[in-house]
Order: structure tokens, then C-alpha cells, then sequence
């Protein structure tokens, strides 16, 4: 997948057409994500912030978003990808539910995937390439070893020790 379409991507493989081909072909998978996020709201202490932030949200197809967001006063989805966000939360049951959730649009990785795309553009692929596919998969590996991987960054308007509960979704 690629940062440049990502959103496309996204459409493609994130939300509720993705969510029932799973619920078909890795029931078990949904229901692993599912049962440790709902572990995790029923085990929040009382006294803990009672928000929630996701981090790499995306269409949050493998989160049970309608009972984070009872559960909550407030849901945080985090994505670099917004309209897969509001796909997300424009499946929640009621506008009362969509109210409580707040979506902010951001990249969580520091720009790893900038900085990775930016080292296997400069690769001379049409000379290792003929040389087989190790000398492929061992630049792009050289690249993955290579990759500056900053801090994750202040997400804007986000204070700290303000969420009781953060779910990381697919964040590398």
C-alpha cells in the first residue's frame, strides 16, 4: 500500500464490506480484536479519563466502535486517512453516537512512511531487477533496515493523560 493512495486503498480493504468478509472467511480474527478492546473498556478504573483515542483508525473495521463510543465520553479516531475515518464513524448506529466521536487527521508514524518512500524511489530497481529477485528483496530490506524512525509526533490539540483507553490499529 502506498501513502500517495492511501485513501483509495483504504476504501478497497477497510470498512464494513471488509468487516463481513472476515466475519466469513476469519471469525476468529474480529472476534480476537473485539474481545480485548471490550476487555480493555470493562477493566478502564473509574477514576481514568473516561475518553478513548485510536490510533491509526482508519474505517476502525476490526474495532467495536459502537461500544467504545457508550462507553466513553468521547472517542478520538487518529488516521492519516480521513475519509476512511468518517466511513468509520458514519456506520455508528445513531447521530448522538457520531457526536461523540472526534476525528483528526494526522500522520502517527513521524513521516516513516514519507521517509521510506522516498528511500525506495531512489533504489536503481531497473538494474537489480535483472539481477533476481534476492538483489530486489535485499535492497528493499536494506531500506526497511535504513528507514529513520523519528518520535512519535505531539498530536495537535490531544493533551496529555486525557484518554482512560488507547487502542494502537494497525500502527507499525
Amino acid at each position: 500500500m502506498r501513502i500517495d493512495n492511501l485513501s483509495y486503498s483504504n476504501m478497497q480493504t477497510q470498512g464494513a464490506q471488509r468487516r463481513t468478509l472476515l466475519r466469513q472467511q476469519s471469525p476468529q480474527h474480529l472476534e480476537y480484536c473485539s474481545s480485548l478492546i471490550l476487555r480493555a473498556i470493562r477493566e478502564r478504573h473509574p477514576g481514568v479519563s473516561p475518553n478513548a483515542l485510536v490510533l491509526g483508525a482508519g474505517a476502525c473495521t476490526e474495532i467495536p466502535l459502537t461500544e467504545l463510543v457508550r462507553s466513553s465520553d468521547e472517542v478520538v479516531l487518529a488516521d492519516l486517512d480521513l475519509a476512511s475515518m468518517r466511513q468509520g464513524a458514519s456506520e455508528l448506529p445513531t447521530s448522538a453516537l457520531r457526536k461523540r466521536v472526534l476525528l483528526v487527521q494526522c500522520d502517527i508514524s513521524g513521516g516513516v512512511s514519507v521517509n521510506l518512500k522516498r528511500m525506495l524511489e531512489r533504489q536503481p530497481w531497473d538494474l537489480l531487477v535483472p539481477r533476481g529477485a534476492q538483489a530486489v528483496f535485499d535492497a528493499a530490506a536494506e531500506c526497511l533496515e535504513q528507514c529513520l524512525v523519528p518520535d512519535p509526533p505531539v498530536l495537535e490539540g490531544l493533551g496529555t493523560g486525557e484518554f482512560g483507553l488507547v487502542v494502537s490499529s494497525l500502527v507499525l
